[in-house]
């Protein structure tokens, strides 16, 4: 017959059997597998630059007719150039204070001073542009549309708003002036001496339109745009085989 102490040693180690297995400690920085282990995924940082580079171009202002010029080859638009941008707030934060009469934008990426409406550059500073009418040294400056014109040692100076191109229609450097919107305006769209009258669309529905520089054509509500085989009238507007034209 076995003894007491051996009735309680086998006592002891059934009990030591029916153990729980969940009570058992898993070694620092190992994970049971009974347990899920909470997990923070990050979105990578591409898509997250891409993400807050398209919010910032939705902010971005535009501002013809709110600025008469791009304050440029000043000390103080170099040290603004430094600093890139998405919106106006970057650089109203963190560059210096411009000229009176100036404010504090984003343009082109890069921080710069644009003069308030009614003010053009003249050197250094924003000073109130003339008045249509107005006389320099007895000539009267020819104002052009969106445009603004200084009297400046005695001569007209004739300058564009920003957004605005100056070209001369006499086809040299003494004008008269013209201000034209070379991104936008479909009549004379592009860049330099390639502005063109953007064409009709080739099946005749649409408008066209100058967007960026480059020649479109505006379809209507239900139609999409299409390239067409033509040189003179790239575009066309489909909406299924009635749209189609020989």
């Amino acid at each position: 017959m076995p003894s007491f102490k051996t009735i309680l040693a086998s006592i002891a180690l059934v009990a030591l059997s029916f153990t729980s297995v969940s009570a058992t400690v898993a070694p620092a920085g190992v994970v049971r597998r009974d347990t899920v282990a909470a997990r923070h995924v990050s979105p990578s940082g591409a898509v997250a630059r891409r993400a807050n580079a398209a919010k910032a171009l939705k902010k971005r202002a535009m501002f013809k007719g709110q600025a008469s010029s791009i304050m440029k080859g000043t000390k103080l638009a170099a040290v603004a150039r430094r600093i890139r941008c998405g919106t106006n707030r970057v650089c109203e934060n963190r560059a210096p204070l411009g000229p009176a009469n100036s404010a504090n934008v984003c343009y082109r990426g890069a921080c710069a001073y644009a003069c308030n409406s009614g003010f053009a550059q003249q050197g250094d500073q924003c000073v109130p542009a003339l008045a249509t009418g107005a006389t320099c040294a007895g000539v009267t400056c020819d104002v052009p549309a969106n445009g603004y014109a200084l009297c400046n040692n005695g001569a007209c100076e004739v300058g564009c708003n920003l957004g605005y191109t100056r070209y001369s229609t006499n086809g040299d450097l003494s004008g008269p002036y013209v201000c034209i919107d070379t991104l936008n305006d479909a009549t004379r769209c592009g860049t330099g001496a390639n502005l063109v009258n953007c064409p009709q669309s080739y099946n005749g529905i649409g408008e066209p339109e100058c967007r960026n520089g480059n020649c479109r054509v505006a379809c209507p509500s239900g139609y999409t745009l299409r390239r067409a085989n033509s040189d003179s009238n790239p575009f066309y507007c489909y909406n299924g085989l009635g749209s189609l034209v020989n």
